[in-house]
């Protein structure tokens, strides 16, 4: 029995791994899942945008949406998409090298991790038995399906080789791709011309919705998003089912940071600090500097805002609400005074008072577009003088988007 039992340890039969959704084979569902995932989490938030569900949770409200961004919801859908076939054809060609996943050896892994561990296995189980936690242990054992087995120790490698390596081989590849997209991000920001050539493409979403959390420049989405995640996934060692998990975490977390709602019963929300609400002021001309934190800072929760101290990248502004609130005032009264009918002295008069934007009126609207991110007077009055930062203004071919926007305002209100 020992001798036939060792002769299977040292000498497995691998066989390939059965796919996980026949007959699509596992490296096609890896490329699959993240965009079916993508969608599906956008499409709840949009279908809660369109249907005005949870408003209260709103970070902003519809006009913010009409009024601030520079990019229509049509290019955005069409940026994405792109980024997403670049991403399937980086994926499918990478395939083309890789082996397919082998199984049969798995017992043969556990006894290497018995060995390699230099009797920590034993020191585990004497530890918990001295303690006089066998009977707990014993019931942790049958709830992962380990018991059977005589030898604790073997029990115990068991445990460090199906639960305990795919978590550390997880946090590995989350280290490893957002420290890749800090830096990544960093530079973007920092550089003027990576900047204005690349990234500025995705802080013209001012306010940030689910499904454009992935518009960007399509070199930048291949440079950060693509090419940090594979370097996570292979660098980790971690297997291709493994690697599923991964790349549908990430894509949950970027969607749901780019969502819009402060919900409370979210559970990315909960677990994370830094969520939609925090990565919400980085599209804020405010808070365009501010940096989020890494996943793995976060999961350590031991220094938090770490690489943020230290390179100077940290939110220090405190609550943003009152700046929400501020931008919501002036986006609605950009609308009303957009909508409202011109008055002999070239103001458009609105919810009884004038409303003076940019000193005057086009073509029978006001145009207001200008004045959205700028702060209010007291008395009704939007000034639309102080200097734009660079940005905010618009390119030369989103001069046609905002007129098309003020018509859309205009249709829905009548």
């Amino acid at each position: 029995m020992t001798m036939t039992m060792n002769s299977t340890l040292l000498h497995p039969t691998l066989t390939p791994q059965p796919p996980l959704l026949p007959p699509i084979t596992d490296h096609w569902v890896l490329l699959i899942l993240p965009i079916v995932t993508y969608w599906s989490l956008s499409l709840f938030f949009h279908f809660l945008d369109t249907h005005d569900l949870l408003t209260k949770y709103r970070l902003h409200t519809p006009e913010e949406v009409l009024a601030r961004n520079h990019v229509t919801r049509r290019e955005v859908v069409r940026d994405v998409i792109l980024q997403q076939i670049i991403q399937t054809i980086v994926g499918g060609v990478t395939a083309l090298w890789e082996g397919v996943d082998m199984v049969g050896a798995e017992h043969l892994e556990v006894w290497a991790c018995r060995i390699n561990g230099l009797g920590l296995e034993e020191k585990i189980a004497r530890g918990i038995v001295a303690a006089g936690g066998d009977e707990m242990f014993l019931k942790v054992l049958q709830f992962l399906r380990l018991e059977g087995h005589q030898d604790w120790r073997w029990s115990v490698a068991e445990i460090v080789y199906w639960y305990m390596m795919p978590v550390v081989r997880l946090w590995v590849a989350i280290f490893i791709l957002d420290t890749w997209q800090y830096f990544m991000h960093r530079a973007m920001h920092e550089s003027k011309w990576l900047y204005k050539t690349f990234h500025s493409r995705h802080h013209r979403l001012y306010v940030p919705y689910a499904f454009g959390a992935l518009y960007n420049h399509p070199l930048e989405g291949l440079l950060m998003d693509t090419i940090g995640a594979g370097l996570g996934y292979k660098l980790s060692g971690m297997g291709t089912r493994g690697a599923m998990f991964f790349f549908c975490f990430s894509t949950l977390k970027t969607v749901d940071d780019h969502c819009g709602y402060s919900l409370p019963w979210d559970p990315l929300q909960k677990m994370f600090w830094n969520n939609a609400g925090y990565h919400d002021v980085h599209h804020q001309t405010w808070g365009i500097k501010v940096h989020s934190p890494t996943f793995l800072e976060q999961l350590l929760a031991t220094l938090p805002h770490l690489l943020d101290r230290w390179l100077g990248t940290q939110w220090l502004g405190g609550d943003a609400s009152a700046r929400r609130a501020a931008s919501r005032e002036r986006a609605a009264l950009a609308k009303d005074a957009a909508l409202a009918p011109l008055s002999t002295n070239g103001q458009a008069a609105t919810n009884g008072f004038a409303v003076k934007v940019n000193g005057h009126a086009t073509n029978g609207q006001a145009n207001g577009y200008a004045t959205t991110e700028t702060p209010g007077k007291a008395n009704g009055k939007v000034n639309g003088t102080r200097r734009v930062p660079s940005e905010e203004v618009a390119a030369p071919e989103e001069t046609e988007l905002r007129r098309s926007t003020r018509r859309r305002v205009k249709t829905r209100a009548t």
